[in-house]
Order: structure tokens, then C-alpha cells, then sequence
């Protein structure tokens, strides 16, 4: 007898991503907390797995209430251009170690 629940066959690109809290939807993942690390590590609030250009805890995503917005730390590229620091706004487009991420107010 064949067993009808077998696993969903993987799609690749979701694979690399995840996280630490409840499952999402594939490939959006809301910002949950004040800081959100991103890293390589499976301590990381965000796990980028199979990038070997990933560190452990390659960059923090730090979200301030008093203005609502949200800012990245670390060394990655936003939009093509390299950062250390730099508030997010919608639609941004960062790369960490080789992983590309998109950070939609709140959710990457």
C-alpha cells in the first residue's frame, strides 16, 4: 500500500534559509524580535545554510520602535553597494556572503 504523505520534493532556493521560530511561508520571513542575527550558525536567528561565504554571524538586522525602521550591521552589500551600516527601506536588496535577501518592511 502506498503511503500518499510522502515529503514535498525540494525546491532548492527556500532550502537555504532557515529559522529558529514557527514555520513560515516559503521565502518570507518576518522580523520578529529587536535584533535578528544572520548567519551560517544554527544559533542564528536566521540560518543561511550551503553559502560558503556566510559566516556564523555574518550580519544583525536591529529594529527600533521609537522610529519604526529597521537597520542592518555588518558586512554585507545593499543594493550593490557595500555596507557596514545602513537603515533598510522596502524592496532592498542585500547580499550576505553570497546569499541574496530582500527585505520587505519587517520581513526578509
Amino acid at each position: 500500500m502506498d503511503d500518499e504523505r510522502a515529503a514535498p520534493e525540494s525546491t532548492g532556493a527556500d532550502d537555504q534559509l532557515s529559522r529558529s521560530s514557527p514555520i513560515q511561508p516559503p521565502g518570507r520571513q518576518p522580523l520578529g524580535s529587536a535584533k535578528t542575527v544572520i548567519g551560517g550558525s544554527r544559533q542564528a536567528d536566521l540560518t543561511i545554510a550551503g553559502a560558503p561565504g556566510v559566516r556564523e554571524q555574518h550580519a544583525t538586522v536591529l529594529y527600533d520602535p521609537k522610529t519604526r525602521s529597521y537597520t542592518i550591521v555588518g558586512e554585507v552589500t545593499v543594493n550593490n553597494r557595500p555596507v557596514k551600516t545602513r537603515r533598510l527601506e522596502a524592496g532592498d536588496v542585500i547580499d550576505v556572503g553570497g546569499a541574496t535577501i530582500v527585505f520587505d518592511d519587517g520581513e526578509v
